[in-house]
């Protein structure tokens, strides 16, 4: 079995080190490099402003029906 997850920090993260003294480390200033880094292929996320449509990641979901069958292995 093979997989991968992809999991963003959370914006309050980023504003705390924004905080300690680089403004470039704030989650609006982060976000821009999250959305240009995927594509979202989630069909209730397509439509949000935090997620990217044109990069090299292609982010999905796993199905309920999936991660039965492994509990099942």
């Amino acid at each position: 079995m093979n997989m991968m997850f992809y999991v963003r920090g959370h914006p309050d993260d980023f504003d705390h080190w924004s905080r300690l003294g680089n403004d470039l480390w704030s989650y609006d200033q982060v976000l821009p490099y999250f959305k240009m880094s995927e594509t979202i292929e989630v069909d209730r996320l397509k439509n949000s402003h935090f997620h990217g449509h044109d990069g090299p990641l292609h982010v999905t979901e796993i199905q309920p029906t999936k991660l039965g069958n492994l509990r099942s292995a």
